[in-house]
């Protein structure tokens, strides 16, 4: 198996706290060199999760801010085998004592692994403000029109076989490549879609002054290869 580069996508998201409300939204950029397939994202890649006010924060507990959903779209001029996979930009920002440990997605999956998080930036006095999770909903991906078997496997080890997802799945940003397989064997496809859910939380209100709170920026890159 061989990898080549194809893209990249910058996904943002960006939080805004007041002492009154806070907006949160994903967002994407991106630039695709030329190629024969391109990734999308629904909503120019904008994940409004609403407003909150800092009240509302836990003081001693991370506050859950919810889910919501967007779509990733690969397109391809013709069939072809590729995969794709999440790099955390911000992972120097990660504060690991964060957790979801004890929320269970919609899927029924527990959410407790610390390698599935995405920092979400820093304060001014450089406190960490939070994490965000990405699950790919393969049980609802559809690969030209059709709902077929989703495998993975580790970034950067050869030799390696693919594994099958056994439905849903919580993204490891840098550690894992996705791909539509039939008996674990890479598929080769024109349009695939994959729902993405992105959940978030905010460190424990104790941690955060009002005056303390800046922009809160988790960015992440999700780069497409041929096999």
């Amino acid at each position: 198996m061989s990898l080549h580069y194809n893209g990249l996508f910058c996904v943002l998201m960006i939080v805004q706290p007041v002492v009154a409300d806070t907006t949160i939204r994903l967002m994407i950029a991106a630039e695709v060199q030329p190629s024969a397939c391109q990734l999308l994202l629904d909503n120019s890649g904008v994940v409004n999760f609403g407003q909150y006010a800092l009240e509302r924060l836990n003081s001693d507990a991370p506050s859950l801010l919810g889910s919501r959903d967007i779509n990733l779209h690969i397109q391809c001029e013709s069939p072809r085998q590729v995969a794709w996979s999440i790099i955390d930009e911000r992972a120097d920002t990660l504060d690991h004592s964060l957790s979801f440990s004890g929320v269970i997605s919609d899927s029924g999956q527990r959410i407790v692994a610390a390698d599935s998080l995405y920092g979400l930036g820093l304060s001014r006095t450089g406190r960490p403000l939070g994490a965000y999770r990405v699950e790919a909903r393969f049980a609802h991906a559809q690969v030209d029109g059709q709902h077929v078997s989703w495998s993975w496997i580790t970034a950067q080890k050869a030799g390696q076989h693919w594994q099958g997802t056994g439905g849903d799945m919580f993204t490891q940003p840098g550690r894992q490549w996705f791909t539509p397989t039939h008996h674990n064997q890479p598929l080769a496809f024109s349009r695939a879609t994959v729902p993405l859910r992105v959940m978030a939380i905010i460190a424990p209100g104790q941690m955060l002054a009002s005056g303390d709170i800046t922009w809160l920026a988790g960015k992440a890159t999700i780069t497409l290869t041929y096999l």
